[in-house]
């Protein structure tokens, strides 16, 4: 889309996950195992980020089956 996206370390490594089909446990699993964040603040941002990038048409979300 042209525009330029700036994106800190956990934006980062949400980002290369999300290149693959995750769903957002099996991401947040990933990063509780590599950054010090509670788990419910872990799902809480990611879905928080995970929703930008959707509104920026970023990433595609699918309903977790």
């Amino acid at each position: 889309n042209s525009k330029y996206y700036g994106m800190g370390p956990v934006g980062k490594r949400i980002w290369e996950l999300a290149a693959e089909p995750r769903t957002i446990k099996a991401i947040c699993a990933q990063l509780l195992d590599e950054f010090d964040v509670a788990p419910d603040t872990c799902r809480q941002d990611v879905l928080a980020f995970v929703a930008q990038l959707a509104a920026a048409k970023l990433v595609t979300l699918s309903p977790e089956t």
